[in-house]
């Protein structure tokens, strides 16, 4: 459920297999929690307790949550925000109910979640210094990459570190399962 608490994020291990295919010493599958306590307090603290909040983050709080506060004062910090963020915008892509006029959507859905069709990067030009005017809530994101760019000058907070990594997150989105409870009926 997009509405599901963000610790309800883990990660599954299925049990070791040795040479013939066979569970190896019937090993239990682990299960390993993406964020830790403090992460959800962090999250909490700028309003984040959810899937779809995560994914719904406006910039400031995406770097909040990644440690850039206000000038000279350095925030908690998630290490994982991106990843986390990337998996939360494909679940919620996935799994939000929507009215779809063919039923051919999710064979098509695999191959392009967690990739953009057009080029994000390309068109974002606030923060590059010079004549260019500094990044607001809508320029960017906090996440993606930009092409060419160390840092990003951000209105408010200066100079912000610009993640080098797109996190791919296809393979992870093709493991969920989306939970759907329907409405009652009504007659």
């Amino acid at each position: 459920c997009i509405d599901s608490p963000l610790s309800s994020m883990k990660k599954f291990g299925l049990p070791s297999l040795d040479k013939d295919t066979k569970f190896l010493n019937y090993t239990p599958r682990s299960t390993t929690l993406l964020l830790n306590d403090t992460d959800i307090a962090t999250a909490a603290d700028v309003g984040v307790t959810t899937i779809k909040e995560l994914a719904s983050a406006d910039l400031y709080r995406i770097l909040k949550l990644r440690g850039f506060d206000y000038p000279g004062i350095i925030a908690r910090e998630i290490r994982n925000v991106c990843y986390l963020r990337a998996i939360s915008l494909a679940f919620v892509k996935k799994c939000s109910i929507k009215e779809l006029q063919d039923s051919f959507f999710h064979q098509f859905f695999f191959r392009e979640a967690g990739h953009s069709a057009n080029d994000e990067t390309s068109a974002i030009s606030c923060g590059r210094g010079g004549n260019s005017n500094p990044c607001d809530a809508g320029d960017w994101d906090g996440c993606t990459p930009i092409p060419g760019l160390a840092e990003v000058d951000v209105h408010g907070l200066g100079n912000v570190a610009v993640p080098q990594i797109k996190h791919n997150v296809s393979s992870v989105v093709e493991e969920l399962f989306c939970r759907q409870i329907p409405r009652s009926r009504c007659y």
